[in-house]
């Protein structure tokens, strides 16, 4: 499947929605055949449910894109391609669970001029792959947040339970709720700028052996390991230790 041509793609509707109305992308109902897709430069906008539900479809390519700027809500939704995915620096929205439950790539690197919505990358997870036997997606692994990026939104990283390598760049100012819940990693060094941590942020990281700040005065939104009260230092300068 390649998208070619100049401005938008249009938003569509769910490809599973049984609605008589449901205003589904042409290739909605070819979905299980498709294997690769291809975004090509000119296209501008990636709409609503547009690669959404791709379960067949192992690679995802938007190298040669350097005109995107916008990836709408669940625009890649429930897209199972397995190659590493790069945000292009010309990106600079991404919509709420845009790529959220996409459990078959490891490796992501954002783009630094984008803002993230909500659950963008939420429950790309290790999980069984539906109707086989001990066959698994993989889930993402490794995730860059390069220099440039402020803000990690609200669980944007929600459940992705194979999530063991963080690399934080020294510009972002705050961390969502519930950003990191599930993940995998054994150490969490936050850069100075951050300045808010979200409750819940990094709750049931069950790995997490080392968790250093860099900033004494970060403002603590409610317990970040814990959703229960008590369980978690008081103030910023006990967060350099195991918690």
């Amino acid at each position: 499947l390649a998208i070619s041509g100049t401005g938008e793609m249009a938003d569509y509707d769910d490809p599973t929605s049984t609605a008589d109305n449901a205003n589904k992308a042409p290739w909605a109902d070819q979905r299980d055949s498709v294997t690769r897709v291809v975004v090509e430069n000119g296209v501008t906008r990636i709409g609503k449910y547009c690669f959404a539900r791709l379960a067949n479809a192992a690679s995802f390519d938007m190298s040669n894109n350097t005109t995107l700027t916008e990836i709408a809500e669940r625009g890649c939704y429930e897209f199972m391609f397995s190659n590493a995915l790069t945000l292009g620096d010309s990106i600079e929205t991404v919509g709420k669970e845009a790529f959220s439950k996409c459990c078959n790539f490891t490796t992501l690197t954002l783009g630094k001029n984008a803002t993230y919505g909500e659950r963008c990358f939420s429950e790309c997870q290790y999980k069984a792959i539906p109707n086989t036997t001990n066959k698994y997606y993989q889930g993402v692994k490794t995730v860059n947040i390069p220099r440039g990026v402020k803000a990690i939104s609200d669980y944007m990283f929600y459940k992705c339970n194979m999530l063991t390598t963080l690399y934080i760049g020294d510009t972002v100012e705050s961390i969502g709720k519930f950003a990191f819940s599930d993940a995998h990693f054994e150490y969490v060094i936050l850069p100075e700028s951050v300045k808010t941590i979200g409750e819940g942020a990094f709750v049931k990281t069950a790995y997490l052996k080392a968790f250093s700040v860099a900033n004494d005065n970060i403002a603590i939104d409610g317990p970040i390991f814990s959703t229960e009260t008590g369980k978690n230092p008081k103030t910023s300068s006990e967060y350099n230790k195991t918690p």
